[in-house]
């Protein structure tokens, strides 16, 4: 069995679609097969292209839809933010200052009795995490899925993660709301739990505290995308140079920059990144812009695994096809073609 069993049976992904027929030859059964092969080939390879065309057309004309409404909208959704930010602010400011007040209630209690806490607290987490990562090595020991769609699996998860975030950042009001009720929600659960007498009710509220409301709020805030500037350049929806009419230097361009600060190397990549108190109007249309770009970049990679499992599969059905039609003829192609092999048999005397 050759490195490459496909060598020479399948076309090229490499290469432009193309279809290459033998000479007609003598006219033989083999030559006849080869012409047959090569046809069989060319329509794979026509058949592959076409339909990455008609999927590549479908992407464009879903995006075009998209975009357009995006550009009708895009006013809207920035002016609706606006017009809610400064009471996301207030609620913000609310429970930063909730954890700046229970975290100094708890820097009063002894340490060896909060070491003792923490400890059985992450015994139990890291139990959970080893059966969930237990389970994970079972599962794929019991599904076998093959590198291509495999691939093909990851694309789309990533793209529909890419999907969320372009429609999250389209009504981020709302999103915030519902970060800021799970983090109020546990506010008064601590609240109430360090109100109450029975001492144990104490040990919950250290654990929702430190486990549940710090990583939400402090370590970890939830976003939906990372926006990196790529390659020195600034993200979209900013500028850092002043317009024309703005000089290098004086007060003209110092009132400019006091309007418009240099923007940051990040947009949504650090914790804090989506408080509202760091999300300012421009920053939200520099985000939509980022948001669309993002879905586009995964749209495209999802397409380009997608072609790859198209590929393999009209490549797997054509030679399917060719190797039954050549396991049928296979004994009339040999006895057609043993007089072009080797010299002619001896005659007995």
């Amino acid at each position: 069995m050759p490195c490459k069993p496909c060598e020479g049976l399948i076309p090229d992904p490499e290469e432009p679609p193309g279809c290459d027929e033998p000479p007609p030859g003598n006219c033989t059964k083999t030559d006849l097969q080869k012409q047959l092969d090569a046809l069989v080939q060319c329509i794979a390879s026509e058949e592959s292209a076409k339909a990455k065309l008609q999927a590549d057309i479908d992407a464009r004309n879903a995006r075009k839809e998209a975009l357009g409404n995006l550009i009708k909208d895009v006013d809207g959704i920035v002016t609706a933010y606006k017009n809610t930010r400064h009471t996301l602010v207030c609620r913000e400011d609310c429970l930063k200052g909730f954890h700046r007040d229970i975290t100094t209630v708890f820097a009063n209690y002894p340490r060896a009795y909060l070491g003792e806490l923490t400890k059985y607290i992450n015994h139990l987490l890291c139990l959970l995490e080893q059966e969930k990562c237990c389970q994970k090595n079972l599962d794929g020991k019991l599904t076998k899925v093959t590198k291509l769609i495999w691939e093909q699996q990851q694309a789309q998860k990533e793209k529909d993660k890419a999907d969320q975030a372009f429609t999250t950042i389209k009504d981020l009001a709302k999103w915030l709301d519902t970060q800021f009720k799970e983090l109020e929600t546990l506010k008064d659960q601590i609240a109430q739990s360090l109100n109450d007498i029975d001492p144990q009710k104490h040990k919950w509220a250290f654990y929702l505290f430190y486990w549940k409301f710090v990583p939400k709020l402090c370590s970890c805030f939830p976003y939906p995308f990372c926006c990196e500037r790529d390659g020195g350049h600034e993200p979209q929806g900013y500028k850092e140079q002043p317009p024309q009419g703005y000089k290098e230097a004086g007060q003209e361009s110092q009132q400019y920059e006091e309007h418009h600060p240099k923007p940051p190397d990040h947009l949504g990549c650090k914790p804090g990144d989506w408080h509202p108190s760091n999300i300012t109007d421009e920053t939200l249309r520099a985000l939509i812009c980022c948001a669309w770009e993002y879905s586009l970049k995964q749209a495209q990679a999802l397409q380009d695994a997608t072609h790859r499992v198209t590929d393999a599969t009209t490549n797997r059905d054509a030679i399917k096809a060719r190797a039954e039609a050549d396991a049928a003829s296979l004994d009339d192609r040999i006895k057609s073609g043993l007089n072009n092999v080797g010299k002619p048999a001896p005659t007995s005397r």
